[in-house]
């Protein structure tokens, strides 16, 4: 995994399942991520998971980001 690689959390209580872009790469088994729970969060996370509890994305997680992060945009954009 690589800075900016799009990712998805596993065996985390608290973000499994949560899309996790790599921030940094700085703390040992620990990487700085920005978390998105588009169902259980408005707006991301900043945190450290532990590398053994990410894996890289699938292109159909990918493309399932992309569709949910556009209807978050669009949902802001529209407030203003």
């Amino acid at each position: 995994m690589n800075r900016f690689d799009l990712c998805i959390v596993i065996n985390n209580v608290d973000y499994k399942n949560a899309f996790a872009i790599i921030l940094d790469i700085d703390h040992d088994d620990f990487y700085h991520v920005e978390i998105w729970d588009f169902d259980k969060v408005d707006g991301a996370i900043i945190d450290y998971v532990n590398v053994e509890n990410l894996r890289l994305a699938t292109s159909k997680e990918i493309k399932e980001y992309q569709k949910r992060f556009k209807e978050y945009s669009e949902k802001y954009e529209n407030r203003q």
